[in-house]
């Protein structure tokens, strides 16, 4: 037992600081946007269905990802989400959305409410970069994509379709320093992704 302890002490001390064996759960957020509608003109008069985020494969479970060479990654054994990582981030951006005030209202993707328009999130890139020792980092990388209204003779196009990429460095190598930047990074492509739904 011992020798699994000094092992497991030796393998994390490489990448990341810690205590030994301490479990740690984080969940990522969205401040109250601070974002609102064009001055003079009404906010979009439409229901925005944003459906059920999607995660890359890599990056779907709950336990944090590092990044440690140009091939290799890690999952965190001693480090999770709250929650699925899609659930997290979904429910993060449709209050993000909501409080920005550019729709009349944001649907859950189980509501009854009649959506006008609807739009879809995919996170491809969620991870602490350690592959060098002097430029730890958050990365995080979203592609939203909004389609636009249908009319009576034609199906919904695309209005918008983005990716939103974000690298953010750590002041240190530790699990709650990958989470605040992947928080950071997080709140930074919803600040984007709203300046470009208000020039639409």
């Amino acid at each position: 037992m011992l020798s699994l302890l000094v092992f497991l002490n030796v393998l994390w001390a490489g990448c990341l600081s810690r205590p030994p064996l301490s479990k740690e759960n984080f969940l990522i957020s969205a401040r109250a946007a601070d974002v609102t509608a064009k001055p003079g003109q009404p906010r979009m008069d439409d229901i925005l269905n944003l459906g059920a985020v999607t995660v890359a494969p890599e990056f779907e479970g709950r336990s944090l990802v590092y990044r440690i060479s140009e091939t290799g990654y890690e999952f965190d054994a001693y480090a999770e989400f709250l929650i699925p990582p899609d659930r997290m981030i979904g429910g993060a951006t449709r209050t993000w959305l909501r409080s920005a005030g550019l729709f009349r209202e944001i649907a859950e993707p189980n509501s009854r409410i009649y959506a006008t328009r609807a739009a879809e999130l995919h996170v491809t890139e969620m991870y602490g970069d350690f592959r060098k020792t002097d430029d730890a980092a958050a990365v995080f990388t979203m592609r939203f994509v909004l389609l636009a209204k249908a009319t009576a003779n034609t199906e919904p196009g695309v209005a918008l379709s983005k990716n939103y990429s974000r690298r953010v460095r750590l002041k240190e190598r530790t699990a709650a320093a990958v989470v605040n930047g992947l928080q950071q990074a997080f709140r930074e492509a919803l600040t984007e992704l709203a300046a470009d739904l208000n020039k639409l």
